[in-house]
């Protein structure tokens, strides 16, 4: 995929409401170790954020109550719940932030693909413009 977005995701007929930003307040938000989201969620030191290993361990611990609502990536995130069969038991918040992190594929000038660079990018560019891309990224949701 050539790029990510931030989701928000509630445990399923729980009344737990995120329709605004500010709703985050007060609730125990899950997100993976290490990772960034969006501004201000990232540098926004008053919210209750527990970090854990990966979005599986995310959303097992949202489904077991011990979370109000989660942080992932999108189409991550989305894989992971059809491959945990978690789909039924979680549901995106109202709220959804309107970011989105382009990704790259980079080969270091030092690597033994350093010569091939160009033809990567030559083939990225067909698979996208071809639907390819979109074939390979639908079998994930």
């Amino acid at each position: 995929f050539s790029s990510v977005k931030p989701v928000l995701f509630a445990p399923a007929n729980r009344g737990v409401t995120v329709r605004a930003y500010e709703d985050l307040a007060g609730k125990k938000i899950g997100q993976t170790a290490n990772s960034v989201y969006f501004e201000p969620y990232n540098s926004d030191t008053s919210l209750d954020k527990v970090f854990l290993i990966d979005e599986t361990a995310v959303l097992r611990m949202l489904t077991l109550g011990r979370l109000d609502v989660v942080v992932g990536t999108e189409p991550n995130i989305s894989w992971d719940l059809a491959r945990l069969g978690l789909r039924e038991r979680v549901e995106p918040t109202v709220w959804q932030p309107d970011d989105k992190t382009p990704l790259y594929v980079v080969v270091s000038p030092r690597s033994d693909a350093a010569g091939l660079a160009g033809k990567i990018d030559s083939c990225i560019r067909e698979i996208l413009s071809d639907g390819t891309m979109q074939k390979i990224m639908d079998a994930y949701k």
